[in-house]
């Protein structure tokens, strides 16, 4: 915090503790040797390993700064202060007519001291450490004085406006002596102000030149000859500098502030290196000043690259716990503000990030910055970056809001969400600070539930849809989807045997289950009746943990019912239809691959054998789809084609064409070139679909995977087919028991279809042109 002195008469605290010093320990006694002379009247830790120091101290007539020290003389962190009149030492001194503060109440973090500990005592001339032992105090006595520090801390003004940062002031006469005294040298240099934070980081702020050429001058700083990290270097313009260097014309900038990270506390003295082109200058540091956050605020203001939002947002990210634990002190309440925020849901997207939600009223334009903290680290500004809508609910409860004013939002923010500090933070114009934790909803293997929630929001006929889906929706469901769509380890994976797979089948077939599982019987018992399937393998991959039980019951009873042998393969977990696909080829030992949907059934004998001699009669083939029919024999596919939808911003959509009509209006073809298939059936060899890496998992529940197999091909050359004389029945969507197909499923094809055309836009107008 920015203390400001508080005067503090000693009937405020406790009755005369200078009298209880008389008896025991006369001031001439306490150290015969030093004009300082001291008390410690309470001494102990109290929260969080926090010591909390209360006394006086005094040199001659002179006041004196304390401060403490841990082993190795490492100075310890003030968190807190207060400083005290003490009339009644001064009284006992006869010093009561000086202006003399000589009482101190301090709190200090020593999380990160070891040792014994000191007590520091320095005055203007001189200076004293002194060994420090805890008072025998009680606990209910330490717990008293502690929240007696704390009212009086309260009791100051704190304030966080810009004016009562104390900027630097320079002064020409002293730069003039520098300069007149170091003439001779290549590099000048000064160092204003130097000093520690936390232990953590040392501040380093001065100017240096180099007053023969005017070079460049490059920074390093050494501990034991190892390099430190320089987090933040900031030039800036000194023409004081200049002037009295008589480098009026330069581009230079001679001013500096440096920023450096220490790996450990420590008491030595750093080495800061100056180098230009053809000089350099080492000089020692000696860091034992300890800095306020409030003071690193005010050095970062005074390089004029920052405002004190700027600044207080570069030192949350780049200083993170140390400083944010400080800044905490001064955040303000949300009744204290203009602004009114509701954060109605916060999603956490995995390992990569968070997505939020809700309303916001910032109709008078008094907010600077949105970010999400952790505690030590924060996002980037979110502001700008946020989904806006008409929420009608919201303008209407307040009244001053219009009809047409934004007031929903949507954004995702990059940042990890374990975090109990987890907050939104609020960055007035003003200055003021407003935290606001976040309740943060786990996804808890429900994906679907947390996709609902990201695109209740999204409005896809608007003009930034794209945007929101680059910014927000993509990065916000790749990380909800992510561990569901990693392929799964070996040690996962079980595999059930029902009969004996021949050693090398021609094909292998893959049917991904979710939801219904009756289909197994179904299929099977149509493949029974086809002696051309004798030499195939027949691979079920169950994408749905909870049928797993019932499934594998079925499948015990359709081994005894049929003869065709086949395997169930299961991971624990859902995959998705491609991760589905994709698990069942890394276990297929066939050298062309069947694709087949559950509910796809064969309408004759010998289809899959028909299906194999054409693959491999025909040159260059990629993939190969069929006809499918509708029980009521209606179309379901002949091949798929691209509709480009200029109410969605022109993304493609997947179009199966003839899609319905009955099979004696649509023109009959016995093999025909296409440019996609369908993977409800679709025929391809393994080396082809490996060398492709099989199916993309970007696709959020089944949309696109095929089209994009199939332009994957494209891509490498290869050309796909429909066989039209081969025709199958396809009960579409029955083998699928889904969630209700509402608005966001509707939006969730659209998201697909934007990824889908990122990816293939290019290649598709190619294709349209070729066709035409």
């Amino acid at each position: 915090m920015w203390f400001k002195k508080k005067s503090i008469k000693a009937s405020e605290t406790k009755n005369s503790d200078f009298e209880r010093v008389e008896e025991d320990h006369k001031p001439s006694d306490i150290d015969p040797d030093s004009s300082f002379r001291y008390w410690i009247d309470i001494c102990g830790f109290v929260k969080n390993k926090q010591l909390l120091i209360r006394g006086w101290a005094i040199e001659s007539e002179n006041e004196v700064v304390v401060s403490l020290l841990g082993g190795d003389k490492i100075p310890a962190y003030l968190k807190g202060k207060v400083q005290e009149d003490r009339d009644d030492v001064l009284s006992h001194l006869n010093l009561k007519s000086r202006n003399l503060s000589p009482g101190f109440f301090q709190l200090y973090d020593c999380e990160l001291l070891s040792g014994p500990l000191y007590l520091k005592l320095k005055s203007r001339e001189r200076e004293l450490t002194v060994p420090l032992e805890l008072t025998e105090t009680n606990d209910e006595k330490l717990t008293s004085t502690y929240d007696e520090f704390l009212r009086l801390e309260n009791d100051f003004d704190i304030k966080s406006d810009v004016d009562e940062v104390e900027l630097e002031t320079y002064d020409e006469e002293l730069i003039s002596n520098i300069v007149e005294s170091k003439k001779d040298a290549e590099i000048v240099h000064y160092i204003e102000r130097v000093g520690t934070f936390n232990n953590k980081f040392v501040v380093v702020k001065g100017w240096v030149a180099d007053a023969i050429n005017d070079f460049e001058i490059i920074f390093s700083v050494k501990l034991d000859s190892t390099p430190l990290r320089i987090i933040k270097c900031i030039k800036r313009e000194r023409f004081d500098v200049a002037k009295s260097l008589e480098l009026i014309d330069t581009q230079e900038k001679h001013g500096f502030l440096l920023i450096v990270e220490l790996a450990a506390p420590t008491n030595q003295k750093l080495e800061l290196g100056f180098e230009s082109t053809i000089s350099a200058k080492t000089i020692k540091l000696d860091i034992s000043q300890v800095l306020g956050h409030r003071e690193v605020e005010g050095k970062l203001l005074d390089t004029n690259s920052f405002n004190l939002i700027e600044a207080r947002k570069w030192l949350i990210e780049n200083l993170g716990a140390s400083y944010f634990t400080e800044i905490k002190k001064e955040f303000v309440n949300l009744n204290e503000i203009s602004t009114n925020i509701m954060v109605e849901s916060a999603i956490n997207c995995g390992e990569s990030g968070i997505f939020i939600r809700g309303w916001i009223d910032d109709h008078l334009d008094t907010l600077s910055a949105i970010c999400v903290s952790d505690g030590a680290k924060i996002s980037e500004n979110l502001l700008p970056l946020l989904c806006r809508k008409i929420r009608t609910d919201v303008n209407e409860a307040f009244g001053h809001l219009s009809n047409n004013y934004k007031s929903g939002f949507y954004c995702y923010s990059l940042i990890k969400s374990e975090s109990k500090e987890l907050a939104i933070l609020l960055f007035e114009k003003s200055g003021e600070i407003v935290r606001i934790p976040l309740s943060v909803i786990n996804i808890n293997d429900n994906e679907i539930m947390a996709t609902q929630n990201v695109l209740v929001d999204v409005e896809p006929t608007h003009n930034n849809a794209f945007e929101s889906y680059q910014k927000h929706i993509m990065p916000a469901l790749h990380g909800i989807w992510a561990e569901r769509v990693k392929q799964p380890n070996t040690d996962s994976i079980k595999i059930y045997d029902y009969g004996t797979t021949p050693e090398a089948p021609h094909c292998s077939i893959i049917v991904p289950l979710y939801g219904r599982y009756d289909f197994v019987l179904h299929q099977i018992s149509q493949f029974e009746k086809d002696a051309t399937l004798e030499d195939i393998e027949l691979i079920y991959v169950l994408d749905d943990p909870t049928i797993e039980q019932p499934l594998l019951s079925l499948c015990e009873d359709v081994s005894k019912l049929y003869s065709v042998p086949f395997k169930v393969i299961s991971c624990g977990r859902n995959l998705g239809f491609s991760g589905a696909n994709n698990l069942g080829v890394s276990q297929a030992i066939g050298d062309k691959l069947l694709l087949l949907n559950s509910d796809v059934i064969p309408s004759e004998s010998g289809w899959l054998d028909r299906m194999l001699s054409v693959y491999d009669s025909t040159d260059n083939i990629g993939a190969m789809g069929v006809r499918l029919v509708y029980e009521d024999e209606t179309i379901q596919h002949i091949g798929m084609q691209f509709n480009q939808s200029r109410e969605f911003g022109g993304i493609w959509l997947n179009e199966h064409q003839y899609k319905g009509m009955p099979a004696n209006l649509v023109p009959k073809f016995e093999f025909n070139k296409s440019d996609t298939v369908t993977a409800a059936c679709l025929l391809i060899a393994k080396e082809k679909f490996e060398q492709v890496e099989g199916f993309e998992t970007c696709y959020i529940l089944g949309d696109f995977e095929d089209s994009d197999l199939c332009l994957k091909l494209i891509e490498l050359g290869y050309e796909n087919y429909v066989l039209g004389s081969e025709k199958l029945y396809h009960l579409e969507r029955q083998s699928q028991s889904l969630v209700d197909q509402g608005d966001w499923k509707f939006k969730l094809t659209l998201f697909n279809g934007w990824q889908h055309t990122v990816r293939w836009n290019n290649m598709i107008n190619e294709l349209r042109e070729k066709n035409v």
